[in-house]
């Protein structure tokens, strides 16, 4: 996981690894999330985010 301030939010990188069921059994997939933290009415908020899958 990777962490960056810019002002008042900071943006978070991860990448996960899912387990997704399937009729014909479990699969591994994995995904970067990319998301932007901050300040939102006096609240830590997740204030954008966004995923892709990775192959």
């Amino acid at each position: 996981m990777n962490a960056k301030q810019q002002g008042d939010t900071v943006s978070v990188t991860a990448v996960i690894t899912a387990e997704e069921r399937k009729n014909d059994g479990i699969s591994y997939a994995k995904y970067k999330l990319n998301y932007e933290i901050g300040y939102e009415n006096d609240e830590l908020k997740i204030l954008t985010g966004k995923g892709e899958k990775i192959k």
